[in-house]
């Protein structure tokens, strides 16, 4: 290859990149603007639903005030919190879409990659279509609410305290909502919503699920169809090689080397998986010797990742247990079972402290995120 072929390969290369970066920014930064303006909304109309489950409490007008509280929240979102993010969100996916597929394509004529040029296509019809999911899904939400079982309620105190430790003030807590799905044995997450069995989750689905609400925070709703296109091309046969959950294999053999632009349910079980096995390795500030793997401060998901004292830095040691822990059952919890599938027992330490960095250092543009927990 000449000297010419290198130079215009690398500046097809330096087009690419340049159209991806831009592209990813403007679509995060009219997806910041759509979180914040639909964020006062949506804050708003889950106050009121608190007041008036307040007001219920335990006694006769319980039944009759949650109802209520769920048929405001509900048809908040979809009249409203879907129409002001959508369009927004329309906008940014749009436009950051179409600098990727213009300058995917310039770049693709200098050097042959066309993997930014497909990605902006990817971008545009992820856009649309979770958009299309979020009416649809929020729309069934509607009709959910105003049947007599469809009770919903907020975070406890114990998982704030548990999502506090994982996400800092990168997520959002106060309109996180769990919503019944009585009889139904699954688990979704949708904006904002996690439905589950009995308004029951465990510790650590919780911490998956939150990721996936992450995404909806940060990315839009376009991570809906993500989340259904990661199913389709990869699977979600429990522990098959390279499913969706696989991080390891979208980490290794796929080499999608940045955690943000892995498949939305490989994203999410990582930071599960570093939540149920990580341990903590303390770092003296003044340089003697490090401390730990440290088991006595608990596991990830036991305690706060950083201790309160300002003499030691903390670093996430994560070996990825082939005997995985055993965790409450997600439907019953007087049952058991495995908090992952078998691991390898390497050691990913380098790579969990990387993404629970970027999870972690992502700037939350909710307001809410503000209310006292």
């Amino acid at each position: 290859m000449s000297a010419w072929d290198d130079f215009w390969n690398a500046a097809g290369q330096a087009v690419e990149d340049g159209a991806e970066a831009v592209g990813d920014f403007v679509e995060g930064t009219v997806n910041a603007v759509a979180e914040t303006v639909s964020d006062v909304v949506e804050t708003v109309s889950n106050a009121a639903a608190d007041v008036l489950n307040w007001i219920g409490g335990d006694g006769p007008l319980s039944d009759i005030c949650g109802w209520l509280a769920g048929i405001i929240t509900s048809g908040v979102r979809f009249f409203i919190i879907n129409s002001l993010k959508g369009a927004l969100n329309l906008i940014g996916g749009l436009i950051g879409g179409i600098i990727k597929v213009i300058g995917g394509f310039v770049g693709a004529l200098m050097n042959g990659n066309w993997s930014v040029f497909f990605q902006g296509l990817i971008d545009i019809a992820s856009t649309i279509v979770g958009i299309a999911l979020a009416w649809v899904l929020m729309a069934l939400a509607v009709v959910q609410s105003v049947l007599p079982f469809a009770n919903e309620r907020a975070l406890t105190k114990e998982e704030k305290a548990i999502l506090k430790q994982v996400f800092r003030g990168s997520l959002a807590l106060y309109n996180i909502r769990l919503k019944n799905t009585t009889g139904v044995q699954g688990i979704v997450t949708m904006p904002n919503y996690i439905y589950c069995k009995d308004l029951y989750m465990t510790k650590h689905l919780l911490v998956h699920e939150c990721v996936h609400i992450w995404q909806y925070q940060h990315f839009g709703p376009r991570y809906l169809a993500d989340a259904i296109g990661s199913w389709i091309f990869y699977s979600r046969e429990a522990c098959k090689t390279g499913n969706a959950y696989d991080w390891k294999f979208e980490f290794i053999n796929r080499g999608n080397k940045k955690w943000e632009k892995w498949n939305v349910e490989a994203m999410a079980e990582i930071i599960n998986n570093i939540w149920t096995d990580g341990t903590i390795t303390r770092i003296p500030t003044d340089g003697s010797a490090p401390v730990g793997p440290d088991d006595t401060l608990g596991a990830f998901y036991q305690k706060p990742l950083d201790p309160p004292d300002s003499s030691v830095n903390t670093n996430v040691q994560f070996i990825y247990a082939k005997v995985p822990r055993s965790m409450p059952g997600r439907f019953d919890p007087s049952a058991t079972e495995d908090a992952h599938c078998a691991g390898d027992d390497k050691d990913y330490s380098d790579l969990a402290t990387e993404v629970v960095g970027k999870l972690r250092g992502s700037i939350n543009f909710r307001l809410s995120q503000f209310i006292p927990n």
